[in-house]
């Protein structure tokens, strides 16, 4: 099992969020599908913690980035 089969369990196994994956020129990479108008913010920063939670202190350089910064109005 991969390292990413792995990951998508722990995520799994919190019950909190569902992620589904897909391979693409041989990699297998995790997908959080947002579509939604009601989904705010918060609940997709809440989202990604819990994502790089279960990654833990290995977290790949994209986990690290997926939130932009807040721009302030």
């Amino acid at each position: 099992m991969s390292a990413d089969q792995r990951l998508l369990e722990r995520i799994h196994a919190t019950r909190r969020l569902y992620l589904s994956s897909t391979r693409i020129d041989g990699r297998q990479l995790l997908r959080l599908c947002i579509i939604s108008h009601r989904t705010h913010r918060p609940a997709v920063e809440a989202a990604v913690r819990l994502i790089r939670t279960a990654a833990g202190s290995g977290a790949p350089a994209a986990c690290q980035a997926v939130m932009p910064k807040r721009s302030r109005p």
